[in-house]
């Protein structure tokens, strides 16, 4: 995501640079543990020098993205300006400089941060005529960015020149996560165009650029732009949007005009209008409220309510789920963070949080430390009891049952009673997974096309157990692997099974019968409170290998289902 550059040379600086690395690791070590604390990825205090405070930014780039949390994006861009402070050497103020903008657009960005947002801005412009080629085509890049992310002030007769700017810059360049922004901006321009053909023209001029991305979210945007059509609608939509939103401009007496919408009612609107503000379509219109509010309301408590907004949003449009569950830990720091944020919005914040590390938990440490400090914190909120299920099932996910047991002792010692029970009640899930391993799974039932199904007939065979549902796109997604893999190794003693977790039988048999799956299909109607409900099934798909001896080998077998399901077919 930032610009790696390695700076040091020959076996001197090798060693010096080992030693720097070292204490940073152990710095950036104990940030991650903590990473809401108030010196969370600061560089050591005794670290003065240039190259030291350049080896920190660089350390500070290896920290994973779900771990910049906190302080991460401020302590990055302040250790870029200490440098600075410096009067460095020409390389190492480039560095600095080019670290600093990016630092800056990430705060902005995955942060939500307005004003990291309005320095970006500056510095941009600061730096755009800069001495330093590679300095003056970031600043002139982040300059474009703004332009780009502000649509309403492009008139219409600015807009091919301004594609056409985009083109030149993004041109034979690898975009990474720093471009998703410049990308959803140029995706909303092109709307902007006169006719149909032009955009038409333009929409798979920049599919091209845009699907070669290694960037998740802008490849998936490049594939879609390339049956995009025009909606001549956008411009009429962002210029009606951007003359109702309620504006603090200046009078001519140079005093500020009393905001035109109360703040209270202001969060009341955009709660409602939120459903029709998600997707990167509307970034613009979505912006233009909050800078608005912001500026309006720079010291009103309520503008907290603003981060809980980024998150939703956040975790609503996410191309890559990890990525924006990341984006919304951002957006929620600030107001884990704030001394003034009102308690019941720090307490949707502290709430939202801990469902995220539920969703995709940092560690399994973090996942404890997160859920037991917000129940501890909060003892009579609603969403405590999910949590504490939640946080057993996240911990146990992916893990054998053996260490499965392990880690729910962790939950155990919290001394918070619910998760304790939580605890005990997934143990008692794992423990009968267990008794899987060492006795055969008994299972009899009349499948869906009549006939009767018993699975102690199949001993001798490799069995896929195969939970699914015709609802879940994963599952649907998954279907042609499966039909190869049974069309390869059926007749080498492979069987699969469907537990259909459908609830609307004929949509079922429908689904079954256009897609010609093979074989049985089991169907109760229940969905999760079903036959396998005492094993814990929580998600779908999720799928169980059987060995020939009828006892399950794997409970966990949809992760990297080929290469196991050919390892027991070929293992006699």
């Amino acid at each position: 995501m930032f610009r790696h550059r390695n700076w040091v040379g020959g076996v001197a600086a090798a060693i010096f640079a080992a030693s720097v690395f070292g204490v940073v690791r152990s710095a950036l070590s104990q940030a991650q543990k903590d990473p809401n604390s108030p010196t969370s990825f600061e560089p050591p205090a005794s670290f003065e020098k240039g190259p030291q405070l350049k080896a920190h930014v660089e350390r500070l780039q290896r920290v994973p993205i779900t771990q910049r949390q906190g302080n991460y994006y401020e302590q990055y861009v302040k250790t870029c300006d200490r440098i600075l402070e410096g009067n460095p050497p020409d390389s190492l103020r480039e560095f600095a400089l080019i670290n600093l903008l990016d630092g800056l657009q990430q705060w902005a960005d995955v942060g939500k941060h307005a004003e990291a947002d309005k320095r970006l801005q500056e510095e941009a412009e600061k730096y755009r005529g800069d001495a330093n080629k590679k300095v003056a085509i970031t600043a002139n890049f982040y300059h474009l960015e703004h332009r780009v992310m502000n649509l309403g002030a492009i008139s219409p007769d600015e807009v091919q020149k301004t594609l056409d700017e985009i083109k030149a810059a993004l041109g034979g360049r690898s975009l990474n996560a720093k471009y998703v922004r410049i990308a959803n901006g140029t995706n909303t321009l092109i709307n902007y165009l006169d006719t149909d053909e032009a955009a038409e023209k333009r929409f798979k001029e920049f599919s091209r650029i845009f699907a070669a991305s290694p960037d998740q979210t802008i490849g998936k945007l490049g594939n879609t732009m390339r049956t995009a059509k025009r909606d001549a609608s956008q411009r009429k939509a962002d210029a009606s949007t951007a003359s109702m939103t309620p504006t603090n401009e200046v009078t001519p007496t140079g005093e500020k005009a009393a905001p035109a919408e109360p703040a209270d009612k202001w969060i009341a609107r955009i709660e409602a209008q939120l459903p029709a503000l998600m997707g990167s379509n509307k970034d613009a219109d979505y912006e233009k409220e909050k800078t608005t509010f912001m500026a309006a309301y720079a010291d009103n408590p309520l503008r907290y309510q603003w981060f809980l907004f980024d998150a939703r949003r956040a975790m609503n449009n996410p191309t890559d789920r990890m990525i924006g569950i990341s984006m919304a830990r951002g957006a929620l720091s600030n107001v884990l963070i704030a001394t003034d944020a009102p308690a019941n919005i720090r307490e949707l914040a502290s709430s939202m949080n801990a469902r995220l590390e539920v969703a995709g938990p940092s560690s399994d440490q973090d996942l404890v430390r997160v859920v037991s400090e917000h129940i501890k914190a909060y003892p009579t909120s609603t969403v405590n009891p999910s949590l504490a299920t939640g946080a057993a099932i996240a911990i146990t996910k992916g893990k054998t049952e053996e260490d499965a047991l392990a880690f729910l002792e962790q939950l155990k010692a919290t001394g918070v009673p619910l998760l304790e029970a939580a605890a005990k009640a997934r143990a008692e899930i794992v423990n009968r997974r267990i008794q899987l391993k060492t006795n055969p799974l008994e299972l009899k039932f009349v499948a869906l096309d009549g006939k009767e199904f018993d699975l102690s007939q199949h001993r001798g065979k490799v069995v896929l157990i195969d939970f699914w549902a015709t609802w879940s796109a994963p599952c649907v997604v998954g279907l042609p692997e499966k039909n190869e893999l049974y069309k390869k190794f059926h007749d080498q003693g492979l069987e699969i099974v469907g537990i259909s977790f459908d609830q609307d039988k004929k949509a079922l048999e429908d689904f079954v019968k256009a897609k010609e799956i093979p074989w049985a299909q089991y169907f109760d109607g229940k969905v999760w409170e079903g036959k396998f409900a005492p094993y814990g099934i929580q998600f779908v798909p999720a799928m169980w290998l059987i060995g020939r001896d009828g006892r399950v080998i794997d409970f966990n077998a949809q992760d990297g289902l080929a290469a196991k399901v050919e390892g027991q077919v070929q293992s006699q």
